[in-house]
């Protein structure tokens, strides 16, 4: 959960910008010194992706999509749970189970996902967990 940031907004209708100006907030929080002068307009669309359908993010889209700070490797990535009317980051600092918890209840609110994508998602959730796993053990306990 985030200080000053809701990890849940609510809205009818979420434009890019907001959510774009929620998720640089989180970086950064989260990744201080890696985000100099980050504004929205710095956060391009293709850095929100969802990697199913391999699409970027657009303006009325909901789905699952993954982000980081960069398309470098060795930055943590993250999830993003966008739906009609809300949309929440799954802090992939967080313990696995939470976050596992909170996909499935994106889930069970949106019913027009099949077995095979809630597999696939829910796979790419743990292995995206295990590679910021990597990352923060390469650095031996240097960051969190």
């Amino acid at each position: 959960m985030l200080i000053g940031i809701p990890s849940k907004c609510k809205s009818t209708t979420i434009p890019l910008d907001s959510i774009k100006s929620c998720l640089v907030l989180f970086l950064k929080e989260k990744h201080p010194g890696q985000l100099l002068d980050y504004t929205t307009d710095d956060l391009p669309n293709f850095l929100i992706f969802d990697r199913r359908k391999q699409e970027a993010i657009e303006n009325g889209k909901d789905g699952i999509f993954v982000f980081s700070s960069t398309l470098s490797s060795g930055y943590r990535v993250h999830y993003l749970l966008v739906e009609p009317d809300s949309f929440q980051i799954l802090n992939m600092i967080e313990p696995i189970d939470t976050n596992v918890l909170k996909l499935v209840q994106f889930f069970e609110r949106n019913k027009e996902y099949c077995r095979d994508d809630i597999l696939f998602y829910i796979q790419d959730l743990i292995l995206t967990y295990q590679e910021n796993e990597k990352y923060i053990k390469s650095f031996n306990g240097i960051i969190r």
